[in-house]
């Protein structure tokens, strides 16, 4: 069983729609999907099988994780599983999908091989590059793409004033994001402040730190202690950086979370809070109100209601 939230469509070119999908799967069976575009799944919640029937070869059989990106450029059949058949899964994405007037899906294992795009060169270009093969790329330790998705759902969720142009950029970024990485580029900014002891080093691991740790309770002195400074240098860097407090950012990430469990799992909300780091059901409650703005049983219902 399938199904869709947070679609958003006729945003702009080269992409087709956007929307977050969920997929659940008993034991021992198996839920199909036929594929006619070119697109990128980025996986938010859970671990399956994802099989591409017909096709051999690196992406074509593999076991998907929280935070893996996977790349189809074919028309295809894609099959869902559980890890083992008697485990069923449930399992919660953001699916990307391009025009395919502009972006036509290559034939069945026919891949071809595209030059780097130019300094200049537009985002039908990048995602012509970026999606050339079958292709799950292991990204759960890139805070630059996770952050974009978390962006993402925020916008189509809310949906304010001006969002279709956010999702456009977005989606931009995280197709430009996923052909760079996959080409094993470097990323945008000074690369000077990646390095050991630059600013960007030490905020990407104090990032990467606290998504390892996300259930367990965020004590700043063990996130000092990760990257070798003092609490008060940590607060201060973090915040200059990101906008955001520790606390702040491990909340987001949590209640991101928290909103796949709602929309994957039938858990209660105790199970989801104790699942997501947080202390008690009330906290959870109030955090999660206070990041998205309805309560999570209401957020429940409206994907109740997307669903129909």
């Amino acid at each position: 069983m399938g199904y869709s939230l947070n679609h958003v469509a006729d945003f702009g070119s080269p992409f087709q729609v956007v929307h977050e999908q969920s997929v659940d799967v008993a034991p021992n069976g198996v839920h199909p999907v036929a594929n006619n575009v070119r697109k990128l799944l980025f996986v938010l919640y859970g671990e399956c099988r994802h099989r591409v029937v017909g096709h051999s070869g690196p992406g074509s059989d593999v076991h998907l994780r929280p935070g893996d990106i996977l790349a189809l450029p074919n028309r295809c059949t894609q099959q869902y599983s559980g890890i083992t058949p008697e485990s069923g899964c449930h399992v919660h994405v953001v699916r990307l999908s391009f025009d395919p007037e502009l972006l036509a899906a290559l034939p069945a294992n026919c891949y071809g091989t595209a030059p780097l795009p130019a300094a200049g060169a537009d985002i039908l270009a990048w995602a012509d590059f970026g999606l050339r093969e079958i292709r799950c790329l292991r990204a759960a330790s890139d805070t630059v793409i996770t952050e974009t998705l978390l962006h993402l759902r925020t916008e189509t969720e809310r949906r304010a004033p001006g969002y279709r142009v956010r999702v456009h950029s977005l989606c931009a970024g995280l197709t430009v994001l996923f052909a760079r990485t996959g080409a094993a580029l470097v990323g945008e900014g000074d690369s000077r402040s990646d390095r050991p002891g630059g600013t960007g080093y030490h905020v990407g691991k104090i990032k990467t730190f606290l998504r390892s740790r996300l259930r367990q309770p965020t004590r700043l002195a063990e996130v000092a202690a990760c990257v070798g400074l003092s609490e008060e240098h940590v607060a201060r860097l973090f915040k200059s950086a990101t906008g955001l407090t520790v606390f702040e950012y491990v909340r987001r990430l949590r209640i991101s979370e928290a909103k796949s469990r709602l929309a994957a799992t039938g858990e209660n909300l105790s199970e989801i809070a104790r699942h997501t780091g947080f202390s008690s059901l009330t906290v959870f409650s109030r955090n999660f109100t206070r990041e998205a703005g309805m309560t999570p049983s209401e957020f429940r219902r409206q994907i109740a209601r997307q669903i129909g």
